[in-house]
């Protein structure tokens, strides 16, 4: 009897940690022609960074994390000229996100054990940190050699891919960088985090917690795929966000699992477009 008290307690906190393991995501950017508005320091930057990159080639990477009440913040990020900050303190963000650069955006899943709310809490306390133009310089060959004698305290100054990199550090030693968050640029980051035996983990939890779903589930599910793609702005405001949410995880794990099997860069593509595409959907259009 002891025995099975003892065995019911170790299974008991084994569901307690599976509980605990967050899903956030990194978006990326990639690099299409610039805009003829910009600024001439903004495209030399853009050109810059397409040019020592390796493929997928991104100019802007940044957090988003599933809101968990309506009201709370998604996107955390750096932008050329803007001190970091949560995404209501910069200006057109629908129209950054749903508008030209629609059709731009990739996403990747990132598991770890609470990090959607220590991540929160780090992005919180690195509100204003200073964007740094001349840390890309510190994100490719040769100079990246140097990057782990940066300062990268909070608050330290930083581009969106170190930014990101250091929260994601800061928030959970589950995903374990090899390089200093400096090392990192858009590119490099986004391959670091979509590497394949992070994505496995993400497959092997998935199929630890699966349960066995109904035909009107699967359904369901495949319908609010359908329409977070496809579907009206009105009809993914009217969607419930429980279902949103399923079908965002089951994106999330279609991506994992064609990062963690056959390499396929176009069809790995195609579904990171796809989910940051229903991601960006569900949150900007249900502020």
């Amino acid at each position: 009897m002891f025995r099975s008290i003892e065995l019911g307690r170790i299974l008991k906190d084994f569901d307690r940690i599976e509980d605990e393991v967050e899903t956030v995501y990194l978006l990326g950017l990639e690099g299409d022609s610039p805009d003829p508005n910009w600024s001439v320091a903004r495209k030399i930057l853009d050109a810059l960074i397409k040019t020592f990159q390796p493929n997928p080639v991104l100019t802007h990477v940044e957090l988003l994390l599933m809101p968990r009440d309506k009201g709370d913040e998604v996107h955390f990020s750096t932008y050329l000229g803007h001190s970091a900050d949560w995404g209501s303190g910069f200006k057109n963000s629908r129209d950054f996100y749903l508008g030209h650069n629609s059709h731009s955006w990739r996403a990747i899943p990132i598991q770890a054990r609470k990090i959607s709310e220590n991540l929160r809490r780090v992005c919180a306390e690195s509100i204003s940190t200073p964007y740094s133009l001349t840390r890309y310089a510190f994100s490719v060959p040769p100079l990246r050699s140097f990057a782990g004698l940066l300062p990268d305290d909070t608050r330290s100054p930083a581009h969106c891919a170190g930014l990101s990199a250091r929260l994601l550090s800061e928030s959970s030693r589950d995903v374990d960088l090899p390089k200093p968050p400096p090392w990192y640029s858009p590119s490099t980051l986004f391959i670091e985090m979509s590497r394949p035996q992070r994505m496995r983990k993400i497959n092997q939890h998935s199929a630890d917690i699966r349960h066995t779903a109904s035909i009107v589930e699967t359904e369901e599910i495949a319908g609010a795929i359908e329409t977070l793609l496809r579907g009206s702005d009105v009809a993914v405001q009217t969607m419930s966000a429980a279902v949103s949410k399923k079908a965002i995880q089951e994106m999330s794990e279609s991506v994992a699992s064609q990062r963690s099997s056959k390499r396929d860069a176009v069809r790995e593509r195609i579904l990171e477009k796809q989910l940051a595409r229903a991601l960006l959907r569900f949150v900007e259009l249900n502020k």
